[in-house]
């Protein structure tokens, strides 16, 4: 998928390819990453295993996002979408931001596959309590016919809706199971609600758990898509503190960065991304190669002027399952190195089999983790997070 991404940015690709092979390949591609990550949260969820991660964040913030990436497919079927947001909802908020984002997702994904004119509206207000927000998605497409209500949220259950033949029944009957299970675990009790009247449309609403603030009275703050139209993802810079006994004075601060992985394709796809970006690239193949690598960097100076001269590791990026010395292995023997390596910020990669693997890392001295497959938004939020 990044590769396919980064192709459909040359300039030199003619228009009919990029239409009419790129883009479906990589509508295609997205389409089966969906299907397998859902195959994996459902087998997460059967095992009682599925990780979920609390922490603050912002959560008007976080929607903005996720309206942005509807944005051109609701302009393409000529549907208006809006952004609710109550101003006695607490813009920061204590939960889950993956797996919140996952459900709006789904949610807005559906409404948008069964809603072929008039308007979808994301709302957010408050809650039964005050530490509880209500998030609704609205839309005005087909709706529910009553005798399909029980099939909603059933495994693999698909709606009987052969009448409406421009509705695209993609997937595996998945998503809707997935997120109802996941909202309970998120704070509402009751799952996903839904209101529907067949012909004009349906309301999904979900309550989550929110150490909220409220801020001022009684209103709704409307967000019109044209009022976001120029919209960005702002990076964080440095969302961590440097580490005890490591001054400011005399850490180097270049952008290089330790690419560990066996997988070639892996390693082109993360240096490129990486590289992209203006970061710096060493590659290691395993383990072992990482270690002589690091053996062999010269200790921190103070205030490096080396510029593009340094070969100093500033962050390492490892794969889990390698060869000779796997990701595990690889932490542990870096916490026995020199000072100034076993400083050095470590973030494992890898399709994590529940918490377990991560709780391993964390204990072994990893400092963050990235779920496999990433993006090129996941990695450089991820890494701006520890080098500047």
């Amino acid at each position: 998928i990044p590769m396919i991404e980064e192709t459909l940015q040359e300039k030199k690709i003619p228009d009919y390819q990029r239409e009419n092979c790129l883009k479906p390949a990589l509508n295609s591609a997205k389409l089966l990453l969906n299907i397998i990550n859902d195959i994996l949260d459902y087998s997460q969820l059967k095992r009682k295993k599925l990780r979920l991660n609390f922490k603050e964040f912002n959560l008007h913030q976080k929607l903005l996002e996720i309206v942005k990436l509807f944005e051109i497919q609701c302009r393409f079927k000529g549907l208006s979408m809006n952004l609710y947001y109550s101003n006695e909802v607490s813009r920061i908020v204590h939960n889950d931001p993956d797996r919140i984002g996952q459900i709006v997702i789904n949610l807005l994904s559906n409404a948008l596959k069964f809603t072929n004119k008039g308007s979808i509206s994301l709302s957010v207000d408050i809650g039964n309590s005050p530490n509880k927000a209500i998030i609704s998605v609205r839309d005005t497409g087909i709706g529910i016919p009553n005798e399909e209500f029980s099939r909603l949220f059933s495994e693999f259950g698909r709606l009987d809706l052969l009448e409406h033949s421009s509705v695209n029944l993609k997937g595996v009957g998945l998503g809707l199971m997935i997120s109802n299970k996941m909202t309970k675990l998120l704070g509402s009790g009751d799952g996903i609600k839904v209101h529907s009247i067949y012909g004009k449309g349906s309301t999904f609403s979900f309550e989550i758990a929110v150490i909220s603030q409220v801020t001022s009275p009684d209103s709704m703050e409307y967000i019109p898509m044209e009022e976001i139209e120029g919209f960005k993802i702002s990076l964080p810079y440095f969302t961590t503190q440097p580490s005890s006994g490591r001054s400011l004075e005399s850490t180097c601060f270049c952008r290089r960065i330790l690419n560990v992985d066996d997988n070639d394709y892996n390693q082109m796809v993360i240096s490129r991304i990486l590289q992209k970006n203006n970061f710096e690239v060493t590659s290691a193949w395993n383990g072992q190669h990482a270690i002589e690598v690091l053996e062999s960097m010269k200790e921190v100076i103070p205030a490096c002027k080396a510029g593009d001269n340094c070969r100093r590791i500033n962050l390492i990026l490892t794969d889990l399952n390698m060869p000779l010395i796997n990701g595990f292995e690889l932490i542990s023997r870096i916490k026995q190195m020199r000072s100034d390596i076993v400083q050095i910020p470590v973030i494992l990669l890898s399709a994590f089999d529940g918490n377990d693997d991560i709780q391993k890392g964390l204990a072994l001295g990893m400092r963050d983790y990235l779920s496999k497959p990433i993006t090129e938004e996941s990695l450089i939020r991820k890494v701006v997070c520890y080098i500047k």
